[in-house]
C-alpha cells in the first residue's frame, strides 16, 4: 500500500516537473520571438536610413537584423552586357548620326568638289570626339557614332574586368527643357551615381531607365537645391549634406578634382605644389578603401570625377562607378556632356580611366596622364587658383534659402552669386557696371538691417565693395 502511494507521488512529481518545464520553455520561446521581432522593428527605422534605396514593403517580415545585413552586404548586380538590353534602355549606342546640310543658295554657287568637302567637314564637326594631348594643348579627334560601349579589359589575377561607357541624359538638353543651369554637371554626375549604385544594390532595371529621365533628374536637382558645383570641396560638402536622400552612407561615394591625385608618389614631385595636400591624402584614403572593398565578393563604389588636369579654369565632372560581383568587375563611365567618348585607346579620356584602375588594382600605373596645370606656364599661378577656389566656396556656402520675408531679394542675389561662380569670380566682377554693383549692395544692406551683417552675404558684400572702390 505504501509502495503504491510512493509510486503515485513520484509520478505526480514527474508530471508536474514536465508541464512546468514545458510552460517555461514555451514562455522562453515566446519571449525570444518577441525579442527578435522587436529587434527587427527597433532597427527598422535605422536600416531605412542606412538603406533607403530598397523597397521595404513586407521585406522584414521573417528576416532578422543579422540576416538583413548579410543579405545587403552580399548581393550586388552587374549591368547587362548584351546589346539588346543596352539598346532597350537606351544605354548603347552612345551617339546618333547628326544630319548635316548646306544652304540651298550655296549648292547652286559651289562646285561639286567644294560641296563634298563642306559635307565632310560638317560631318567631322558634328561627330563625337575624344581628346589627345599634342604639344602644349589638347586636341579633339572624331570617332564613329557606333563606337563600342563595352570594352573587355581581360583578367587581372582572378578578376575579369570590363570597361563601360553608358549613355546618359544630355545636360544641355535638360537645361533647355527645364530652364535649369547648363553648368550642373556635378549634380548630374551625383544623380547618375545614385542611380547606378541603386541598380547595383537592387537589380531593379528601372534605375537604368531613370538615367535618361529629365523630369526625375530635374526634380532631384531642385529638391536637393543642387547648385553649380565648380569646386571639389563644395561637391564633397553637398554629398555629406544630401547623403540620406542619395541612398548613400558617405563611405562608398567620393569626389576628386583630378585623377592625378591617385598617384601615391605625387607628393614627392615638384608638380605637387599645384595640388591641395588635404585632397591628396583624402584621395589616397579613398583608394585604400576601394582596394579593401574589392577584396570582398561584392562591392560598389561611386566616384564623382573632375577633369581639372584638362581645364584651364573651371572643369567638368562625370560619374565613374565600380561594381564587383564575385570575380567580375565592371568599371562604368556616365557622362552628361554630349559627344564625348571615353573608351578610345590612347585618348586622354581612356588614359585617365586606366590610370585610376591601375593605381587601384596594382598600386601604381605606367600611364602618363597629361596635365595642363603641371606645365610651367600654369604652375606660377597656383596661388591665384587657390584664392579663386576659396572665393567660390565662400559664395556657395553663404547663399540663403529662397523663401520668407526676403524671398525675391535672395533670389536676386543668389543669381548673381551663381553667375560669379559659373564664369569666374574676378572675371565676372570686372564686367559688372558700377550701378549694378551698387544695386546688389543696397539689397544686401536691406537684408542685413533685419538679419544682421554676419548672415546677409558677407563674402559677396566684401567683393562688391572692393570692386566699387576700384571703379
Amino acid at each position: 500500500m505504501n509502495n503504491k502511494i510512493r509510486i503515485r507521488a513520484k509520478f505526480l512529481v514527474v508530471v508536474i516537473v514536465f508541464f512546468t518545464n514545458m510552460a517555461f520553455g514555451m514562455l522562453s520561446l515566446y519571449r525570444s520571438n518577441v525579442y527578435n521581432k522587436n529587434r527587427v522593428f527597433t532597427f527598422k527605422a535605422d536600416l531605412r536610413k542606412k538603406y533607403p534605396y530598397l523597397e521595404w514593403q513586407g521585406f522584414l517580415s521573417t528576416m532578422t537584423v543579422e540576416d538583413f545585413e548579410d543579405e545587403v552586404q552580399l548581393q550586388t548586380y552587374l549591368v547587362p552586357t548584351d546589346a539588346d538590353t543596352l539598346k532597350m534602355f537606351d544605354l548603347c549606342p552612345l551617339f546618333v548620326e547628326q544630319e548635316v546640310s548646306i544652304a540651298p543658295d550655296l549648292l547652286t554657287e559651289l562646285d561639286a568638289e567644294t560641296i563634298k568637302q563642306l559635307y565632310a567637314s560638317q560631318k567631322i564637326e558634328s561627330s563625337p570626339k575624344y581628346h589627345v594631348f599634342k604639344g602644349d594643348r589638347f586636341e579633339s579627334e572624331p570617332v564613329s557614332v557606333d563606337a563600342p560601349c563595352v570594352v573587355p579589359l581581360g583578367m587581372f589575377g582572378n578578376w575579369n574586368r570590363t570597361l563601360f561607357q553608358l549613355k546618359s541624359l544630355d545636360q544641355f538638353d535638360l537645361a533647355q527643357k527645364t530652364g535649369l543651369s547648363p553648368a550642373l554637371c556635378a549634380g548630374h554626375a551625383l544623380n547618375n551615381g545614385r542611380l547606378i549604385r541603386n541598380y547595383a544594390l537592387s537589380g531593379e532595371l528601372k534605375y537604368l531607365k531613370d538615367l535618361h529621365g529629365i523630369d526625375n533628374s530635374a526634380s532631384f536637382l531642385l529638391d536637393l537645391e543642387i547648385d553649380d558645383w565648380l569646386n571639389v570641396e563644395t561637391v564633397k560638402s553637398n554629398i555629406a549634406k544630401v547623403g540620406k536622400a542619395l541612398g548613400v552612407d558617405g563611405i562608398d561615394i567620393s569626389a576628386v578634382s583630378t585623377v592625378a591625385l591617385f598617384d601615391s608618389n605625387l607628393d614627392k614631385t615638384a608638380a605637387f605644389s599645384v595640388f591641395n595636400p588635404e585632397e591628396f591624402f583624402y584621395v589616397q584614403n579613398v583608394k585604400k578603401k576601394i582596394q579593401q572593398g574589392l577584396k570582398q565578393d561584392n562591392y560598389v563604389h561611386v566616384m564623382i570625377v573632375g577633369n581639372e588636369e584638362a581645364a584651364e579654369s573651371h572643369g567638368h565632372y562625370f560619374c565613374f562607378a565600380i561594381i564587383k560581383m564575385g570575380n567580375d568587375i565592371q568599371y562604368i563611365v556616365l557622362d552628361t556632356l554630349p559627344g564625348v567618348y571615353h573608351l578610345q585607346e590612347k585618348s586622354h579620356e581612356r588614359d585617365r580611366l586606366m590610370f585610376v584602375i591601375d593605381t587601384i588594382e596594382q598600386g601604381n600605373s605606367l600611364i602618363k596622364v597629361a596635365n595642363l596645370r603641371t606645365r610651367p606656364e600654369f604652375m606660377h599661378s597656383v596661388a591665384e587658383v587657390g584664392e579663386e577656389s576659396l572665393l567660390e566656396a565662400a559664395l556657395a556656402n553663404e547663399r540663403m534659402e529662397e523663401s520668407g520675408l526676403f524671398e525675391n531679394q535672395v533670389k536676386y542675389l543668389n543669381e548673381f552669386s551663381k553667375a560669379l561662380n559659373r564664369f569666374g569670380v574676378k572675371k565676372q566682377l570686372s564686367k559688372e557696371p558700377k550701378e549694378n554693383l551698387m544695386k546688389y549692395r543696397a539689397v544686401i544692406e536691406e537684408i542685413s538691417d533685419v538679419l544682421g551683417q554676419e548672415i546677409a552675404y558677407p563674402a559677396l558684400r566684401k567683393l562688391i565693395e572692393k570692386r566699387i572702390d576700384e571703379l
